[in-house]
């Protein structure tokens, strides 16, 4: 007896109607392609609703930072604000059409965003001023910055910079250390504690607001894009080959958590409610979601577009950001666990506006 899961079939009986004719029985058939269409919907089309985001741009980036409004960054310099995390509006920020990879937020009303080539505005007083790294225009330096200090910013560039602004000035940047191998992402503080990431599993820490960097032993080769802390004083880094590592030991240690997807995990979001309650999304689409503080994780179904960023708002509530304009939103925690990732059920991938109804965002 064929033991495949009912939404498997489904989903592919589906497909084989709309790529061949109906040659018989009709009536039967478009039975299966209605089943089908309702099945698909009542999945990922109600848990992950598709906002307007504008643009065609690759989105890179979505923030909270525990705030009503939200902020998306994204290619050709994409800057955009919604008041409700829902309807959004595109802000010129001045930056060039430089891709912007990522954005740091200390407060309601201090907002940095950055990316390639140094490019940082940082909005004050409504205002958005020009904060670009020294030098990086040369080099072509691509950088992703993070902060949880008010009025300062690290930033870490994929040429192994570190820098960091303290003061928020125009001349602020000071050049931290220089790592062997790019640096993808980070989480910390100006003045104390923070971490960096990036490629071949590198994790480096300081506890002393930049003077000195630590390599802790991460136990993996794969690239890491990001550092965050966790729930009960834990941290969390997450990178290719769906490597989620945990420690509960200020890093000493690093334990694996079995994701079970090959994907490269591009963000992580831990909710402002409960800090056992994560997102992490990546490529082809990938959604995990744990709610036991990252010691088990499960699949959710929303898209098939390379998604590179998340921010949980709630526990229920979330949005995820990715390639082409793609802008999800979830109330309800993004839906039931599924026990294969998306674009297992769905083999050769649907295309937004398809009748399966795993539709995207229409710009």
């Amino acid at each position: 007896m064929n033991s495949r899961p009912i939404d498997k079939v489904v989903a592919h009986r589906a497909r084989s109607i709309k790529t061949r004719p109906v040659t018989h029985n009709p009536i039967a058939a478009a039975g299966v392609l209605i089943v089908a269409i309702l099945t698909a919907g009542s999945g990922a089309a109600q848990s992950w609703s598709p906002l307007a985001s504008g643009t065609l741009e690759h989105l890179n980036a979505v923030e909270s930072g525990s705030f009503p409004d939200c902020w998306v960054v994204g290619d050709g310099g994409f800057v955009a604000t919604a008041s409700d995390c829902a309807s959004f509006t595109t802000v010129p920020v001045g930056a060039d059409n430089a891709d912007l990879t990522s954005s740091a937020r200390g407060s309601s009303s201090d907002i940095w965003v950055g990316g390639e080539n140094g490019v940082v505005r940082r909005r004050v007083s409504g205002n958005w001023e020009l904060l670009d790294i020294p030098g990086a225009d040369v080099t072509g330096e691509r950088f992703q910055l993070f902060s949880r200090s008010s009025g300062a910013s690290w930033a870490v560039g994929d040429q192994g910079s570190v820098y960091r602004n303290p003061t928020g000035a125009a001349n602020g940047w000071q050049l931290s250390t220089t790592a062997a191998v790019p640096l993808y992402g980070g989480s910390g503080f100006i003045a104390s504690t923070a971490y960096v990431v990036g490629a071949g599993g590198l994790v480096l820490e300081t506890t002393d607001g930049g003077t000195t960097w630590n390599p802790l032993a991460s136990g993996t080769t794969a690239d890491l894009h990001g550092h965050v802390p966790g729930p009960a004083g834990s941290q969390l880094v997450f990178g290719d080959r769906g490597t989620i590592l945990k420690s509960i030991d200020n890093g000493v240690t690093w334990q694996q958590k079995p994701t079970d997807t090959t994907a490269a995990l591009r963000a992580l979001s831990i909710s402002p409610q409960n800090a056992d309650f994560m997102l992490a999304v990546g490529d082809g689409g990938v959604i995990v979601r744990s709610v036991d503080g990252g010691e088990t994780w499960c699949f959710l179904h929303a898209t098939l577009d390379h998604l590179r960023g998340v921010d949980m708002l709630t526990n229920a509530i979330a949005l995820v950001v990715g390639e082409n304009g793609v802008i999800l939103r979830t109330d309800d925690g993004g839906g039931v666990c599924h026990a294969t990732p998306l674009d297992f059920v769905f083999a050769d991938g649907f295309e937004s506006g398809d009748l399966s109804l795993w539709s995207t965002t229409s710009p």
